[in-house]
């Protein structure tokens, strides 16, 4: 699961236990061209911001995503 979120710029920073790829799948598939996925060092998925987004909706959007996605 997600154990952090954290932001950079406009990127929301999604730092997570285990990369469920089918998850990040379904993301990407929701989210067009808005997710990056680094797997390297402190794994986390970063999904940009649009303007217009607010930060607790587009969170409230991924975890709606992520928990449609399981089982």
């Amino acid at each position: 699961g997600v154990y952090e979120i954290g932001q950079n710029g406009d990127m929301l920073l999604l730092y997570i236990e285990d990369l469920d790829m089918n998850k990040v799948n379904r993301l990407a598939q929701r989210l067009r061209g808005r997710i990056k996925v680094r797997s390297a060092g402190k794994p986390h998925i970063a999904v940009s911001m649009v303007p217009g987004d607010e930060q607790l909706e587009l969170l409230t959007r991924i975890f709606g995503i992520f928990a449609s996605s399981s089982g």
